[in-house]
């Protein structure tokens, strides 16, 4: 017997996390104008700060970004990871009173629907389509009300401390919307972003477009030294700065030692492997579809021998991970249990009938 592993220690996503976050930054040194730097893991993981007139730090503009690499579940405005970044800008604006402050949320993941929404759009859809004007005056009010109730009734993350939190419920509780709305519209979702392999190629790409005429091998080179430029500067402690003439430094003069290598090649190893497991689960996926068109099959068959017509219809369906309003007044679970013991000993047979509208978790049995 071979020895069992413990899939817990498996770091391929944190990995792939980080590298997302290493290519992302160089996506955005790359794309810096005059008068602007980057700061590293200071408001976020990458603040993008356009400089004030003569130099004042008051006057500044400051864009807040936090990465995150996600599998492929949905994003919601209930996620833990979004309540965190809501409640952490408002406490950024908290503490940076004067300061000219936005947020950009960059995640991998798509949009999901929340529980209990009844508007057309997601929540994150009807923020975007706020922050981008859509709506009249009347809609607009209905929608910026929604997503207060939303967000009201969700529950403080885990993750996330008393203080940074009441931050976030001083902007709900206020009495009009000036303030909620000015974080909206201070605030993107970055949803759908491609992953770590599609960053690399977008930065290979654009060192092609600025005019370098380099050859594969040579961007394959400037690349990797950019990489290595931004991954040491994550390990120091201390402030981390990316600016226009370090950009232009390091480009004059790629080079990548053998251990700056041998790290690159440790990612891309982690990563190969990674592909070949979700490539594995893909792959059980098709063999899976293939066997219910089978069974579809199968089913028409047997229903045209019976002379009946009979069908087995399938569609997506957009699940969400928030958690379930509990349904009150529940049954109480001894209760419930006892019943349908009794029920099954009598009668040897129980049917559970579950409203498609109604029934969702937790909804059978008191907690």
């Amino acid at each position: 017997m071979g020895f069992i592993a413990n899939p817990r220690r498996d770091a391929s996503p944190t990995i792939a996390g980080f590298v997302f976050q290493v290519n992302v930054t160089i996506l955005r040194w790359l794309g810096l104008p005059e008068g602007e730097h980057l700061e590293l893991e200071c408001g976020e993981d990458i603040d993008i700060v356009q400089n004030g007139a003569d130099g004042d730090i008051a006057a500044e503009t400051r864009l807040l970004e936090q990465i995150k690499a996600r599998s492929a579940r949905s994003l919601t405005l209930k996620s833990t990871e979004a309540l965190q970044a809501l409640a952490n800008f408002c406490v950024h604006r908290v503490a940076n009173p004067t300061s000219n402050l936005k947020f950009r949320y960059i995640t991998t993941a798509s949009s999901g629907v929340e529980q209990c929404w009844a508007r057309p759009e997601s929540g994150i859809e009807t923020w975007m389509a706020l922050r981008r004007g859509r709506y009249d005056d009347a809609t607009q009010r209905e929608a910026i009300a929604a997503l207060r109730s939303l967000l009201t009734s969700c529950a403080c993350p885990d993750k996330v401390s008393a203080e940074v939190w009441q931050a976030l419920q001083q902007v709900l509780a206020s009495d009009d919307d000036t303030c909620l709305t000015q974080v909206i519209l201070a605030f993107e979702w970055g949803i759908g972003y491609g992953d770590y392999a599609q960053s690399e190629n977008e930065i290979r790409a654009t060192l092609a477009r600025d005019g370098q005429a380099m050859t594969p091998e040579e961007t394959n080179q400037v690349y990797e030294h950019l990489f290595a430029f931004v991954f040491r500067l994550l390990c120091k402690s201390g402030k981390k700065l990316l600016t226009i003439n370090q950009l232009k430094r390091e480009l004059q003069t790629p080079s990548v030692t053998q251990a700056d290598r041998a790290i690159l090649q440790l990612f891309r190893n982690e990563l190969d492997q990674m592909a070949l497991r979700i490539g594995a689960v893909e792959n059980a996926m098709v063999h899976q579809a293939n066997d219910v068109t089978a069974l579809k099959q199968t089913v028409g068959l047997i229903g045209k021998s019976f002379g009946i017509d009979s069908a087995i219809a399938l569609s997506a369906v957009s699940l969400s991970t928030d958690m379930p309003v509990l349904v009150n007044p529940c049954a109480a679970r001894d209760t419930l249990v006892d019943d349908l013991l009794s029920r099954a000993q009598t009668g040897g047979t129980v049917a559970l009938w579950l409203s498609p509208v109604l029934a969702k978790p937790n909804s059978l049995f008191s907690p």
